[in-house]
C-alpha cells in the first residue's frame, strides 16, 4: 500500500528542519503541506463525520491548539456541531447565528455560543455562511497573527467546496428517504383500495387493514376497533395474547370521537376507560377512522 501523497513533503520539511532553513520558511511550507493534507482528508472515502474530525485535527495541529470546534449549516441561521476536540460539556450542540464576519475573527466574551473560542474562522460558498471554525487559545499564549489568519483563509476556501457538497448530499439522501416513504405509503393505499373494490369480505378487509399497518409502522401488535352505539367493539387483532385486549371499550360514540380527534400517543388521551384499556393492552398509539358521514 503506497504512503499518502503529503507523507513525501512532510520528509521533505523534516530535512529542511535540520538543515536549518530559515524559520518563516519552514512555517510557510508546513501550512501548505497542511493545506494539502487537509484537501485530501475532504476528497476521501471516509464517512462524513470522519472526514470532518479528521479535517479539525490537522488544522489544530498546524495552528496547536488544544480545543476547537467546527459547526456546519443544517438550516437557515443554525449551526450544528459535527466534530470538536476538547470543548467542555457546557458546550453547545448548535448555535443559532444570522451571520459571520467575512474574515476570521476574535469573538467577544458576550458573543452567544463562541465566548469560548479565541478564533472563528467563517467558511463560506457563493457568499452564503455554510460552516465555520472555532479554536481556542495557541500553546504557550502566542497570538493569531496575520499569518495565522491567512492560513485559516486559505483552508476555509480549500474546505468549501467539499463542505457545500457534504450538505447537498445530505439534503438528496433526506429528500429520497421521504420519497421512498411516500411511494412506499401509496402502494399500501393501492393495495387496500384494489382489495375493498375486489372483496365484500368485512373479515378479510379488516385482515388486510390490520396487516398493512403494521407492515408501514412495523408494530408488532395491533387491534382494529369499531365504533358502536354503546363503544368500541374489538373487530379483528394480531399479535396479542387472548384476553389480553377487552372486547369493548364502553362509551359515549360522541365522547369518544371528541377524545380521539387525531391519531396521538396513549399518554396524551384523556383519562378514562379508552386510555385506561388502551395501556392495559400495552398498546403505544390510537390511530382513529373519522365516520363516513364526516
Amino acid at each position: 500500500m503506497s504512503a499518502p501523497v503529503v507523507f513525501q513533503y512532510q520528509r521533505a520539511l523534516d530535512a529542511f528542519r535540520r538543515e536549518g532553513r530559515e524559520p518563516p520558511l519552514l512555517k510557510r511550507m508546513s501550512e501548505l503541506i497542511s493545506l494539502l493534507d487537509l484537501s485530501t482528508t475532504l476528497g476521501s472515502t471516509l464517512s462524513g463525520a470522519e472526514i470532518l474530525d479528521a479535517a479539525l485535527l490537522i488544522v489544530m495541529g498546524e495552528l496547536q491548539v488544544a480545543r476547537g470546534a467546527l459547526y456546519v449549516a443544517e438550516g437557515e441561521g443554525r449551526y450544528r456541531r459535527r466534530a470538536s476536540r476538547g470543548l467542555p460539556p457546557s458546550a453547545p450542540e448548535a448555535l443559532e447565528r444570522a451571520d459571520l464576519p467575512e474574515a476570521p475573527f476574535e469573538p467577544g466574551p458576550a458573543e452567544p455560543g463562541l465566548g469560548g473560542f479565541a478564533l472563528v474562522c467563517p467558511v463560506r460558498k457563493a457568499g452564503r455562511l455554510i460552516a465555520f471554525l472555532g479554536l481556542g487559545p495557541r500553546a504557550e499564549g502566542r497570538p493569531f497573527g496575520a499569518e495565522e489568519t491567512g492560513f485559516l483563509a486559505s483552508l476555509a476556501a480549500c474546505a468549501a467546496t467539499p463542505i457545500e457538497n457534504g450538505l447537498i448530499y445530505e439534503e438528496l439522501r433526506r429528500v429520497n428517504r421521504s420519497l421512498s416513504v411516500k411511494v412506499y405509503q401509496l402502494h399500501n393505499l393501492f393495495d387496500i383500495g384494489r382489495e375493498l373494490a375486489a372483496s365484500l369480505d368485512e373479515e378479510a378487509i379488516e385482515r388486510l387493514v390490520t396487516t398493512t399497518v403494521m407492515g408501514h409502522f412495523l408494530a408488532s401488535r395491533c387491534a382494529l376497533f369499531r365504533l358502536s352505539p354503546d363503544g368500541l367493539a374489538l373487530s379483528h387483532s394480531r399479535g396479542v395474547k387472548a384476553g389480553e385486549v377487552p372486547g369493548r371499550v364502553p362509551g359515549e360514540p360522541a365522547a369518544l370521537l371528541r377524545d380521539l380527534p387525531a391519531p396521538r400517543g396513549v399518554a396524551d388521551l384523556p383519562a378514562g376507560a379508552l386510555r385506561d384499556a388502551l395501556v392495559a393492552a400495552r398498546f403505544a398509539s390510537p390511530f382513529p377512522s373519522p365516520p363516513a358521514s364526516a
